[in-house]
């Protein structure tokens, strides 16, 4: 199945309008999106396209070649700016797009054990080079609080506990090997019909913990501000509450709003803002969207503007 970019023409509406510089798009992914910025944007803008996984680098590459060198590909995390910043033109930052979560190009790619329906090695890394612990690792070798504690923060699964004492119920007698094991076994806790499979949650709860993706958010976002040329945009795409909460924190920490107890009579925190929000509220994707690509129906978009002002001390 071919990956659709999600809200493009709301992803253009913030981004579509700069003249020069450079533009991040720092989840990579298929090239979609970089592929519609750099159409809608005149010769002098170069996009970076940044991302953890390198076959998606590389395919992207290849989308993307016909617009030589004003598309440039790294292999690597969007939140290690000093990581990469030095392989790049000395433009101005004008704008970063955070397309969140997983694509479905990674969910079908084979041996990566994103789909809890395949036969293959519950791996769960998005960067496969990094010598890191694996979905399977972690079923196969955490205590069962520990494993609940997982699918409760980053599944939001009130069967979490549920769920990880069947795991480790299962796993003393056998090892779990692929990602249809792990789905069969908590499938098999669960009856009746749901729109969704009993082991979405946990399987998002494992992909996140392997890769660390909130908190790889927190310091991408945090990097943003400081990379960012003044009037450059931050957009994000997110898909669950837990990153959605990151960003809206994220921006209003950012935006000069006091923070301040009810108890203090007067500010003491004096934040000067560094953001202006764009989205009063997050955008929702279309009707006609949603019909054509399920996965646009979780997403919203926020976008913020770096003032002119150097922004917050905090």
């Amino acid at each position: 199945m071919e990956h659709l970019p999600v809200m493009v023409d709301e992803v253009l509406l913030y981004l579509g309008h700069i003249q020069d510089g450079l533009i991040i798009d720092g989840t990579l992914g298929s090239g979609g999106h970089s592929e519609a910025i750099l159409s809608a944007t005149p010769d002098s803008v170069t996009v970076v396209g940044i991302d953890r996984d390198a076959a998606a680098v590389q395919a992207a590459s290849a989308r993307l070649s016909v617009f030589r060198s004003r598309f440039i590909a790294i292999h690597g995390n969007y939140c290690n700016w000093t990581g990469w910043k030095d392989r790049l033109p000395k433009h101005p930052v004008m704008g970063i797009l955070l397309d969140l979560g997983l694509s479905s190009t990674q969910l079908e790619s084979p041996g990566r054990g994103f789909s809890f329906r395949d036969r293959e090695s519950l791996d769960m890394r998005f960067d496969m080079t990094l010598d890191i612990p694996t979905g399977a690792d972690l079923v196969n070798s955490l205590s069962e609080q520990e494993l609940a504690d997982i699918i409760y923060r980053y599944g939001e699964d009130r069967s979490s506990r549920r769920i990880a004492r069947a795991i480790v119920r299962r796993r003393s007698g056998d090892r779990f090997e692929t990602a249809l094991d792990l789905s069969n076994t908590i499938a098999q806790l669960f009856h009746g019909s749901s729109q969704i499979h009993p082991a979405t949650r946990t399987f998002q709860a494992l992909r996140i913990a392997v890769n660390s993706e909130l908190d790889h958010l927190q310091t991408g976002l945090e990097t943003a501000h400081s990379v960012l040329a003044e009037t450059g945009r931050l957009v994000v795409i997110s898909y669950h509450s837990l990153e959605d909460r990151i960003v809206k924190r994220f921006f209003i920490k950012y935006s000069g709003k006091c923070i301040c107890p009810d108890t203090l009579p007067v500010c003491q925190c004096n934040r000067t803002a560094g953001f202006q929000i764009l989205t009063r509220r997050p955008l929702m994707a279309k009707e006609g969207e949603v019909r054509n690509n399920p996965r646009s129906r979780s997403a919203k978009l926020r976008c913020a503007e770096r003032l002119r002002e150097k922004g917050v001390e905090v």
